[in-house]
């Protein structure tokens, strides 16, 4: 056997034999964290008290990336959040996969646990797919096999979209137009608002609820419906008829700490069903969503405001586009135009429940929006995200660390010194024989 052949194999055994005899950690538990902005990105409007993330709105959650194999969070939820057909819908996407989709069912906490199929840097992310009228949870804990966590990079752009049942995902995943409202039909996440977000790479927030309007909320007798207003929602962390121990996000403003480059406000199909047409009703229409169109400007003095219509009816495109032309005169404000979205085509998509967007009719929605976006603003779905990666300097920089740190690692392993004098030995007599 030649000598080189013998010095090959004899590092590769003390490699291998190093590696068996490394150090294993005694505490082999998960590690808690609690869903501070410190240790996750928060995804639309949320609330962090008593030691737990509060939220409600369509598509709120959160976004974390984590080194290791296994998670689990643990959710709790308010008096309506616990149900197979119209409980809180729940997404979980591990690394853009998803590995969780349902209503909440096992109150008063449902633990959701997965592994990844290797230990690694990983990025997880909990969304809350059905509207914030109808139920809000809470996030109690993070549970982990490693010990790095932190929350996941900041967005390219940040949107806010003001919206009614469209941008909910009402009925979207209904099979007909006879189908009615359950939340396990209901996902944001296949809504054009949602798309169009994730086109930009954009952080985002959805403020909507079903049967909203500016004027009047839905109504099916002809009477104007003032219970459902987003005027009177758009300033809370959300809205929601059920409670959790007597307490409601209603009762939590949201503080504008930070107001998006962009709000997509889509509201006025709803009270389309109130002004059916007549010319005193539709005047009222414009005095009210100019009045929203004020408390949201009031609120995000910087924002584009773009209003969109069109999904279910262009009814009031006409008096909204009135109402952005004498805004602009009476405010000087010109950050505000307007874009009108395609109708469902029901040939070609169908119907969602009640006769909304089923995906199709969404997608084809989110294209004419962001062709508008960057028509108007310029945005690119090239845009890189604001943490900017590490240049190659850097990374071999680190790759040298790395190498490093193993060579260390290696060294004050206390089993690698005499399994090193063990192949010393063996090869010492080897090359002996070799020679003899």
């Amino acid at each position: 056997m030649k000598l080189s052949r013998l010095i090959t194999a004899f590092a590769a055994s003390a490699v291998a034999a190093s590696a068996l005899c490394a150090p294993v950690s005694a505490d082999d538990a998960l590690k808690e964290f609690k869903p501070e902005s410190k240790y996750v990105k928060y995804l639309g409007r949320s609330v962090y008290q008593e030691d737990e993330l509060w939220f409600g709105l369509t598509c709120s959650g959160i976004s974390f990336d984590f080194t290791g194999k296994h998670v689990e969070m643990n959710l709790m939820g308010d008096n309506a959040a616990f149900g197979e057909q119209n409980g809180a819908r729940i997404k979980v996407y591990a690394d853009d996969k998803v590995v969780y989709d349902q209503c909440l069912s096992e109150s008063p906490i449902e633990n959701i646990s997965f592994d990844f199929d290797e230990s690694g840097e990983h990025t997880v992310k909990l969304l809350k797919a059905s509207e914030c009228a109808n139920s809000t949870v809470q996030l109690e804990n993070i549970l982990i096999d490693g010990d790095s966590i932190k929350p996941s990079a900041l967005g390219s752009h940040t949107i806010e979209f003001v919206g009614d049942s469209i941008t909910c995902g009402y009925g979207v995943d209904g099979k007909n137009e006879q189908e009615h409202f359950v939340t396990s039909t209901e996902d944001g996440t296949k809504t054009y608002a949602f798309k169009t977000a994730e086109h930009f790479n954009a952080d985002y927030s959805m403020v909507s609820y079903s049967g909203c309007g500016a004027v009047s909320g839905y109504t099916g007798n002809g009477k104007k419906n003032t219970d459902n207003l987003m005027k009177d929602f758009y300033e809370n962390t959300g809205h929601s008829y059920s409670n959790k121990g007597g307490k409601r996000l209603d009762d939590i403003p949201w503080d504008f700490k930070t107001s998006p480059e962009l709000i997509v406000i889509n509201i006025g199909t709803n009270d389309s069903s109130y002004t059916k047409g007549k010319a005193d009703r539709i005047d009222e229409f414009k005095a009210a969503y100019t009045d929203l169109l004020k408390q949201i400007r009031a609120k995000n003095p910087d924002s584009e405001l773009l209003c969109v219509m069109g999904l279910m009816g262009n009814d009031l495109a006409p008096a909204i586009n009135e109402v952005i032309d004498a805004y602009k005169s009476e405010t000087g404000d010109n950050k505000i135009n307007f874009c009108e979205l395609d109708k469902i085509d029901s040939s070609a998509d169908g119907y969602g429940s009640d006769y909304h967007p089923k995906e199709a009719s969404h997608e084809r929605a989110a294209g004419t929006l962001i062709k508008k976006i960057e028509e108007l603003y310029g945005w690119s779905d090239h845009d890189p995200a604001m943490t900017a990666p590490a240049d190659d300097k850097s990374s071999n920089a680190d790759s040298s660390s790395d190498d490093s740190s193993k060579s260390d690692s290696l060294l004050k392993n206390t089993a690698v010194p005499f399994i090193m004098m063990g192949g010393i030995m063996i090869l010492i007599v080897a090359v002996k024989k070799a020679r003899g």
